[in-house]
């Protein structure tokens, strides 16, 4: 997973349109890439690092910690709605902003526990995201300083980054601090820490003098903006928030515009069927209607032909009533020869034809015996299998014209019995 955290620099008014920003990329490979830009080159960042986009992306935002009250509160409940529900009321007493104009994020809620929040004003929240919005960015993940930098119960964690304010941050488990750093020493011996960390820079050797017990103190040398990218990161692939790093995104302020892998995948599913399945109902009307424009074609073509043929004839009304008196016309007369007559011709001629010709016109001769049958066919070398199977059927079968057209040959056949 790679992490992208911004942490903005001057942090007096997040309103402001030329909020400067601190970045950390850190990806998969564990490469570490830093940079600084105001928020007109949101966009600029983002265009010219695609690679970024390759792989499954956090992008997150670091608040200083003064922006954002941590507090544990112990809400009465058997239920986590039911605590949930009491949960701005427990907090109230807590704050001196109205209850209706601030933000409230909460970690994991466990009846019988103290529910660990962090509130931030409405406000001001949405004025830091507003930056990230107006450069077409979806933040995944908003925190503070004192959450990604919160330990164990008997751990105190210190952030001395002087490069970006004068102030140094202390945090403990419930509870953090940005005090003058002349009033380092006494809030340390106020906490009586077993572990003391330091981040960005070390206690000088008078402030360890000072001290009035003796805590392991560790410095981590990784650069604070860095530190917190780690952090980031770690908790956003354990999606835990145990030790208080959870997301201040939540309720009015949770992202909506990405859903879950598997939901987007299942709805994109859908959606792709859909448009198939009506692409296929579509095909199938039209074929239908092909289907059904053809059979009325040929309708009107037999019953063409028929008027051909019996130009005395009054024209069939229904398919039913011209297959009724073209089977009177074609049944031989009594007494007559039966082994050659029209409908035998007709037949052996059908079948020299073939299956791929067009008949377009019949003519028979009582008196010759012969039927003069006008079709088109599939190409000149076509008419030598005519004559070669007219020959095993028992018939003679010439060739009066023979013209191509179009892509097909329009021939005039004239067959007779051997």
């Amino acid at each position: 997973m790679t992490t992208l955290l911004f942490s903005p620099r001057n942090a007096e008014d997040p309103a402001e349109d030329n909020c400067i920003w601190q970045w950390c990329c850190l990806d998969q490979a564990g490469q570490v890439t830093t940079g600084q830009v105001d928020s007109k080159g949101l966009s600029d960042l983002m265009a010219s690092n695609p690679a970024w986009f390759e792989s499954q992306m956090t992008f997150g935002l670091v608040l200083p910690g003064d922006e954002v009250l941590r507090i544990t509160v112990n809400v009465p409940g058997r239920t986590v709605n039911s605590i949930k529900q009491a949960l701005p009321f427990a907090l109230e007493e807590y704050l001196t902003s109205d209850i209706e104009d601030v933000h409230i994020a909460h970690g994991r809620i466990r009846p019988g526990h103290g529910v660990s929040c962090a509130v931030i004003e409405q406000e001001r929240l949405a004025s830091w995201l507003q930056h990230f919005t107006r450069a077409d960015m979806t933040l995944d993940w908003v925190v503070s300083e004192a959450q990604l930098l919160q330990e164990a119960s008997s751990e105190v964690t210190v952030l001395l980054d002087s490069l970006v304010r004068e102030q140094v941050l202390v945090v403990a488990q419930d509870q953090d601090a940005a005090v003058d750093r002349a009033m380092l020493v006494t809030v340390l011996n106020s906490l009586g820490p077993s572990v003391l960390r330091c981040v960005g820079n070390s206690l000088n050797d008078l402030e360890l003098g000072q001290l009035e017990s003796t805590p392991d103190v560790l410095l981590i040398e990784t650069a604070p903006l860095q530190h917190f990218t780690q952090r980031l990161q770690s908790a956003a692939k354990s999606h835990s928030s145990e030790q208080g790093a959870f997301n201040l995104l939540q309720g009015n302020f949770a992202v909506r515009t990405k859903d879950a892998n598997l939901t987007s995948r299942w709805r994109r599913t859908w959606v792709a069927a859909s448009l198939w399945l009506c692409v296929a109902a579509l095909g199938l009307l039209a074929q239908g209607y092909w289907f059904k424009y053809q059979a009325d074609q040929r309708q009107i073509q037999n019953a063409a032909t028929y008027q051909t043929l019996f130009p005395s004839d009054s024209p069939p009304v229904t398919t039913s009533q011209l297959k009724r008196r073209l089977a009177n016309k074609l049944r031989p007369t009594a007494g007559g020869d039966t082994t050659q007559s029209m409908v035998d011709l007709i037949f052996r001629t059908s079948a020299v034809l073939g299956s791929s010709a067009d008949v377009q016109a019949l003519r028979f001769r009582e008196k010759q015996m012969t039927l003069t049958v006008d079709v088109i066919i599939r190409d000149f070398d076509e008419l030598d299998a005519i004559k070669t199977r007219a020959q095993q059927n028992a018939m003679i079968v010439d060739v009066s014209d023979a013209t191509k057209e179009n892509n097909r040959v329009r021939a005039r056949l004239v067959g007779q019995y051997l």
